[in-house]
């Protein structure tokens, strides 16, 4: 499960490499302008961001174990 969750970061990225230097040409051709195309690349990152922020919101039994008394 591990090597599933590393190999689809790893597959994430490589397409990230591969379109962003394309999408940055595209807009500064569109626009005429490259910091509107890094802003496009920055409002990315920042729904990036909040996604894992809600995920791991979200999920249970973060931080240390929980150790139950059973008798």
């Amino acid at each position: 499960m591990t090597a599933a969750g590393i190999a689809m970061i790893n597959s994430i990225g490589n397409l990230a490499g591969f379109v962003s230097p394309y999408m940055i040409g595209y807009l500064k051709d569109l626009t005429g302008r490259t910091d509107t195309a890094l802003f496009v690349v920055a409002a990315g990152l920042v729904i990036g961001a909040v996604a894992v922020a809600c995920v791991l919101r979200g999920r249970s039994g973060l931080g240390a174990p929980q150790v139950s008394a059973r008798g």
